[in-house]
């Protein structure tokens, strides 16, 4: 048996702590102080030591947290300065080894700041390093170090045997009844005998059940294949069939080979009832009845666009005077109708080729003139603006200068034009009359200017009106074209050609549109055949355009096609024998693998009902051991309830373990205790389980009298007294007077004892 008693604790840089350097040399240690202080932060910094972890951090990821919450990387729980390099845990601890000596060591966890992560990964805690001065470097620990100090022990049972976190007495008040159970059955360490039963559920439950629904499967498909071919299966009396290729040229069809390689599922699409060859025979069977409905389907699609035949026939002789319309609108209306006298200057009177001829030369030749003349005057009129816009500038500031200073300087000749006034006051008259008068002048030139521009414009509309109403007796106007132009005239050019070819439009009548359609009606429903209204022509067509058009005119009979069929059924037989015979084979490989597996399950149910029993065994066991120290510790720690007696421990095998007042009783005492009286029963399970089955005489626990009152709390110490006085005992609360109980008591009994202000202590 290996003790391992701590002396010294040092942090640096973890949770909220910069440094903290804490010596452990009395038996007991009570840490004390408000919350915040670092209590907690010493034990967790003692969990994570030992065991590479701390559960509470792990438990709060995997419970509380679903997995959506972006987490910020610049602030990390277990990092108190992000400047600061390194995290570091450090314990100085002698072991007592099972030779009676001591051995001195100093155990270390270090992390790199950079390195963590939020939310918690303690991967970067990986690796407990390990000296013996405090002047050596730190080395990783070996597999014989571990074994040889004691600490694979100490490390697995650390939790259950030696630790209790405020984190899991406040979770099992808070957790429901079946956790609570769990959480109970948790602490007998029953992990060795679960893992074998989790792997042997593992292969039970999928290992075994995959490979069994897989092979089931297997056999299911290859049975339906074996029951297929039967079903499917046809003769041909052994009559050898000569090969002969259907398809021509450079098609190739997969089942046209001589030696096609073809599956059953292939086979049965090409030849059952129904299937491709019955689509080609009936196609070619019926090759008339599929033209008939073709040219019907062709024809028909014709008379539903008749009335849009009609007008192209009317029309497409009109088609150079359509295209000189749409010219004439975007060449010389359009510009026209846009135009107005700031834009004269650009402005041209345009008629295509084709339209010219529709106004008289000297017509035109006016026209041009006008706009010519518009032009000139329009230029003369703003150049005159712009030199009557600079003089007057000019005269209103000598006019301006004349009115401040005629008075003073008595001038009675107008400095402007030389005449002479009787008074200054008339002078000053003349002045603003004359400026009136040149205004008046550049107006009348720009009226002038604006009446032209209205003149040209009247010329030229009568000139678009007279042509427009020459497209007019021609039929063509904004409609006619805008209707023309949505047609596809190429289309029905090549489609009106066909049908003059075939003889079906014949001494067309030029006439009015609607006698055009008519015609046109009437000699498409004279050529419409009647057919065969039952046939599948929608499937027809697709036989034809998937396969028959691939094959020769010539070859396109029923008996070529019958012939194929028969080589393809004999080529199908061959095939389905060999098939049969290999899928018997394997049917039969997989009923024996079914075997083996059924044979393999009922052997790994022995096991598990095996393991099972030696579970509950040891349950039994364990509770046959710890039951009668757990009673004893829970009656003294709850004193008064249950009348001064303990609890009483009963294991249903193979299902729970629940705590009784009676043994008599059925009842779990767990469903009418207060939060108080379930920590206290917490604590006496691990005060317990400790006495029988941990090799350190070691206890922590964080703050264990938060939510017990005194007279539990007098029940806790009288136990620890009177059973752990040769333990190391490391406690906290946030009571001082708690505190002062609890190191008062102990010392009294030869427990050195001491008080840690953590507030001090980080001061």
């Amino acid at each position: 048996m290996k003790n391992i008693r701590i002396n010294r604790i040092k942090l640096h840089n973890f949770k909220g702590i910069r440094d903290l350097d804490l010596t452990l040399n009395e038996s007991a240690v009570i840490l004390g102080g408000k919350n915040g202080y670092g209590k907690t932060t010493i034990f967790d910094a003692l969990e994570l030591l030992f065991t590479g972890k701390i559960a509470r951090y792990s438990t709060y990821t995997e419970q509380f947290i679903d997995g959506r919450r972006a987490y910020s990387q610049e602030d990390r729980p277990l990092v108190c300065d992000q400047a600061v390099a390194e995290v570091s845990v450090e314990a100085y601890v002698t072991i007592v080894l099972d030779n009676g000596e001591t051995a001195e060591r100093i155990f270390t966890r270090k992390a790199q700041t950079a390195a963590m992560e939020n939310p918690v990964k303690f991967n970067m805690f990986k690796g407990l390093k390990v000296r013996e001065r405090e002047a050596d470097e730190p080395v990783a620990m070996t597999m014989e170090e571990w074994q040889n100090l004691g600490l694979s022990h100490f490390k697995q049972n650390y939790a259950k045997l030696n630790y209790m976190s405020q984190e899991e007495g406040t979770q099992f008040i808070k957790s429901k009844d079946s956790k609570r159970v769990e959480e109970v059955q948790f602490l007998f360490n029953t992990d060795h005998f679960d893992r074998r039963l989790n792997k042997i559920d593992h292969v039970l439950l999928k290992v075994v059940k995959d490979k069994e629904d897989g092979a089931r499967a297997q056999k299911r498909q290859k049975e339906q294949t074996i029951q297929l071919l039967r079903q499917y299966g046809m003769d041909n009396a052994g009559e050898a069939i000569g090969y002969k290729k259907l398809f021509t040229g450079d098609v190739q069809m997969k089942w046209d080979g001589e030696s096609p390689a073809l599956s059953h599922e292939e086979y049965v699409q090409l030849l059952q009832e129904g299937g491709v060859m019955d689509q080609i025979l009936l196609m070619i069977s019926k090759q008339e009845e599929f033209r008939k409905h073709q040219w019907s389907v062709a024809l028909n699609a014709l008379l539903q666009e008749a009335g849009n035949y009609a007008f192209y026939l009317t029309y497409r002789t009109k088609a150079d005077t359509i295209k000189q319309w749409r010219g004439f609108r975007q060449h010389t209306v359009e510009p026209f109708e846009r135009q107005d006298l700031q834009h004269i200057a650009t402005y041209q009177f345009v008629l295509d080729d084709g339209v010219k001829p529709l106004l008289e030369a000297e017509r035109i030749s006016n026209i041009e003139q006008m706009i010519a003349g518009v032009k000139q005057s329009y230029q003369l009129a703003t150049q005159a603006q712009r030199a009557y816009n600079q003089l007057i500038t000019q005269r209103n500031q000598l006019a301006q200068m004349v009115k401040e200073s005629a008075a003073r300087l008595e001038i009675k000749n107008c400095p402007l034009c030389g005449q002479s006034y009787e008074t200054i006051e008339q002078l000053l008259a003349a002045i603003g009359e004359t400026a009136g008068l040149q205004q008046a002048t550049v107006g009348a030139l720009n009226n002038q200017v604006a009446q032209a521009f209205e003149r040209m414009k009247e010329t030229i509309a009568g000139a678009i009106r007279d042509i427009d109403a020459h497209f007019g007796r021609n039929g063509v106007n904004a409609d006619v074209v805008e209707r023309y132009e949505r047609l596809d005239t190429s289309k029905m050019e090549r489609d009106v050609e066909r049908l003059v070819n075939l003889g079906i439009l014949t001494d067309m009548p030029k006439a009015t549109m609607e006698e055009t359609e008519r015609f046109f009606v009437e000699a498409l429903k004279s050529r419409i055949e009647a057919y065969d209204e039952t046939l599948d022509y929608a499937q027809m067509k697709a036989t034809f355009d998937t396969y028959v058009r691939y094959i020769a005119k010539a070859d396109r009979t029923v008996e070529n096609i019958q012939q194929k069929r028969a080589y393809l059924t004999g080529q199908w037989n061959t095939h389905k024998a060999n098939q049969l015979k290999q899928l018997g084979k394997e049917v039969e490989a997989l009923n024996s693998q079914l075997s083996q597996l059924g044979t393999l399950k009922n052997q790994l149910n022995g096991v598990r009902a095996a393991i099972m029993e030696q579970k509950n065994a040891y349950l039994k066991k364990v509770i046959t051991d710890v039951e009668i120290l757990f009673y004893v510790y829970s009656g003294r720690i709850m004193q008064d309830s249950f009348y001064g007696r303990g609890l009483f421990m009963k294991n249903v095998q193979g299902k729970y373990i629940y705590f009784v007042s009676k043994y008599s009783s059925d009842l779990d005492a767990l469903y009418k205790m207060s939060s108080g009286q379930l920590v206290a029963l917490m604590m006496a399970l691990l005060l317990s389980l400790n006495k029988l089955y941990s090799e350190s005489k070691l206890l922590a626990i964080d703050d264990p009298v938060q939510t017990i009152d005194d007279i539990n709390v007098w029940g806790f110490v009288e136990t620890l007294r009177h059973e752990f006085r040769d333990y190391q005992l490391l406690f906290s609360t946030h009571e001082l007077s708690y505190g002062a109980f609890l190191r008062y008591k102990l010392s009294n009994m030869g427990i050195p004892a001491k008080y840690v202000d953590m507030m001090e202590l980080r001061k």
